[in-house]
């Protein structure tokens, strides 16, 4: 599994859009365990993954959204440490992705 895309998106809340590349193993993944740590803060208030989407046509490429995101340590999963890709601007094709706050 890759983290291939960490995208900034407008919005009040600082959050980003991640894509992330599942090898095949999306059915292993247990997509509430996606987190990060953050040693200033108990465990139970860590952010986690939201509105998980699989991309159409993508193969098994999925999406989700991620506050407060901190680009220098990785995230945290059921099957390992997730490495962040370099944060761009959104591309054209994940513009359908519309961010609704939770």
């Amino acid at each position: 599994m890759q983290v291939t895309g960490v995208h900034p998106v407008a919005a009040a809340q600082h959050v980003h859009l991640v894509v992330l590349n599942c090898d095949g193993r999306s059915f292993e993944l247990d997509w509430s365990s996606i987190t990060q740590a953050d040693p200033s803060q108990d465990q139970s208030y860590w952010q986690v993954a939201y509105d998980e989407l699989q991309l159409p046509g993508g193969g098994d490429v999925w999406t989700f959204f991620f506050h407060y995101l901190d680009l220098t340590r990785p995230l945290q999963s059921n099957l390992g440490e997730l490495a962040l890709a370099a944060e761009t601007p959104l591309p054209q094709h994940l513009r359908f992705r519309g961010y609704e706050e939770p």
